[in-house]
């Protein structure tokens, strides 16, 4: 399969991988981590507690994932399996909605040098829960954890952050995420394009200025929106598939939004003709401010 994050993490909102059940001693998991004991490991009662955490974590019992969890990290396990249960006991938190801790296990999972298999997944929920804890007011140290990612040396986990980063309502906290989201939206991967070109819209439309509109494929299937600003150079010109529409709609600023809405209009109208398959133009206005333009071909 493919492995692309976005599919998962962007139409998911987290990467939700299967977790490991535990196989017999000694073959594999699914996640690559071996379910035998090496040397120095625990064995016997020790050993179990981590496997029964794992299968409750597969049932979604995690507040007895979690006791399980703990017990067995008391016993001092080694650095490797101490990491893996410290990934799980994580997830266990994350599903209790206890977010700060969960965020600090997560690091301290990423810390060590633990499941390969396991990091992006670690440090995409170091960013969901990062965004979820900056976003409720508790505190810029959450806003350094989600924009500290965009230097990643993961292009996956940099793309992430900046997406994610696009939602933060304060539009110059979210202009960070521009140069990342610029070089997404040059990337091969057409959906990875489109995303970039919403969260660009959302929070920089000047900048899709510089973004190479979409070649037209058939009739009816590519939606448009153009946005001529008064005293702008360049207009906003955005073409995307319709399957992106509802995104890019919602993604419109304020302003112009305001504006559509004292002609009468709102989203839900423009989406409704969308739905029924209307090709042309769904919408059109000039004002002293701007001149918007929506339609579909």
């Amino acid at each position: 399969m493919k492995k692309n994050w976005i599919c998962l993490a962007l139409l998911l909102s987290a990467v939700t991988a299967g977790l490991p059940v535990p196989a017999a001693d000694g073959a594999p998991s699914a996640a690559g981590e071996p379910t035998g004991i090496a040397a120095g490991e625990p064995a016997g009662e020790d050993r179990m507690l981590l496997d029964d955490a794992k299968v409750m974590i597969f049932d979604k019992k995690w507040g007895e994932a979690l006791q399980k969890l703990d017990q067995f990290l008391a016993g001092k396990p080694s650095a490797a399996l101490r990491d893996t249960a410290n990934f799980y006991r994580a997830r266990c938190l994350e599903n209790l909605n206890r977010p700060s801790e969960a965020l600090k296990t997560y690091e301290a999972f990423l810390t060590g040098g633990g499941n390969a298999a396991l990091k992006e997944e670690a440090q995409v929920a170091v960013i969901d829960l990062a965004f979820k804890l900056y976003s409720s007011g508790a505190g810029a140290e959450y806003l350094r954890r989600l924009t500290a990612p965009m230097n990643s040396p993961v292009k996956s986990v940099q793309y992430y952050a900046a997406y994610k980063l696009s939602f933060v309502k304060d539009r110059k906290v979210a202009a960070e995420a521009v140069p990342v989201l610029k070089r997404m939206a040059q990337e091969q991967d057409s959906e990875l394009r489109d995303r970039a070109r919403i969260a660009l819209l959302r929070v920089a439309p000047d900048s899709l200025q510089t973004v190479p509109v979409e070649k037209q494929a058939k009739v009816g299937s590519m939606l448009h929106i153009l946005i001529r600003e008064k005293g702008e150079n360049a207009p906003v010109n955005i073409s995307l598939p319709l399957a992106f529409a509802d995104m890019a709609l919602r993604s419109i600023g304020e302003d112009d939004l305001q504006d559509i809405k004292k002609q009468g209009f709102n989203m839900q109208d423009i989406l409704n003709k969308i739905s029924q398959g209307k090709v042309g133009v769904l919408f059109e206005i000039s004002t002293a401010d701007a001149h918007i333009k929506i339609w579909v071909d």
